[in-house]
């Protein structure tokens, strides 16, 4: 079976590869655009590096990283077990392999797969697109819980952004002119949250279940992180497409208000929008 995810007309295709190679960091780049992440393999534990820099004009990021929970779980814990990783251009792909069962002694692995794409729109506007697969690789049903938080710092400081709820799927973060939007594909969307630094990364690392709280509140001026909550059940391994599940993270950086054509194309990249095909 292939699997096919069609973004923006991007055409990402998730296909079967031979795992071999890992990345503690990679850079991709478009234009004037790039975006990194490094400490992507981090050791075993809930911290979740994920550190990541998103330079368009100035420097606009300080993380984004996953999080995930399988049933019987105690808490939540980061993603860690990279098994494959590749970087050129304005792509990237990374491929993590879990167990989601809560005994060590017993293996339910769960292959996380994602794929960024950099696009510089114009000179005053950029997209990240972050297509992601989780498939169930065990014979046994399973239940996943999966996070996706993200740290902005628009213009390199981290003390004066504005946060604002626009959409459930989608949240704004604000500094100056410039507009930062993360957006979550809204199939399977449990929860959402924003708030001032820490609250939600103390959450997803201590030693207890939490789920995002649905936050809405505007945040004036700070230092302010977001996260979205997808829940899921995924079938045993290779009944009918059923045991896979996709969705994307979409972050768009604007500086300053873009024209009308440029607007259109990315109310299209914020929408969280995606095809989903499947082929046997």
């Amino acid at each position: 079976m292939s699997f096919r995810t069609v973004s923006l007309g991007l055409g990402l295709l998730f296909s079967s590869t031979s795992f071999a190679g890992t990345l503690d960091s990679f850079t991709i780049t478009d234009g004037a655009v790039s975006y990194g992440e490094y400490n992507i393999t981090p050791e075993p534990g809930r911290t979740g590096y994920g550190y990541a820099n998103y330079v368009f004009l100035s420097e606009n990021m300080y993380q984004n990283w996953w999080w995930f929970r399988g049933s019987g779980f105690e808490s939540e814990f980061a993603l860690i077990n990279q098994i494959y990783a590749e970087a050129s251009a304005n792509h990237a792909r990374l491929v993590y392999k879990e167990n989601l069962s809560p005994s060590p002694t017993y293996a339910l692995p769960v292959l996380f797969d994602f794929e960024y794409t950099l696009t510089q729109v114009d000179e005053m506007a950029s997209l990240l697109q972050i297509a992601f697969k989780i498939e169930n690789l065990s014979n046994e049903k399973v239940t996943v819980d999966f996070f996706s938080y993200s740290d902005w710092d628009l213009n390199g400081t981290v003390i004066d952004d504005e946060q604002k709820l626009v959409r459930p799927n989608s949240i704004r973060t604000k500094q100056g002119e410039t507009y930062a939007y993360t957006t979550a594909s809204s199939t399977g969307l449990l929860g959402y949250q924003n708030s001032f630094i820490d609250v939600i990364l103390n959450n997803l690392t201590d030693s207890d279940v939490d789920d995002l709280s649905n936050d809405s509140n505007y945040l004036g001026s700070g230092d302010h992180t977001l996260a979205f909550q997808w829940r899921f059940d995924l079938a045993p391994y290779g009944n009918d497409g059923n045991s896979q599940f996709v969705g994307s993270l979409t972050k768009t950086l604007i500086n300053p208000v873009p024209e009308p054509a440029t607007l259109a194309i990315l109310a299209l990249g914020a929408s969280g929008l995606l095809l989903h095909r499947r082929r046997r």
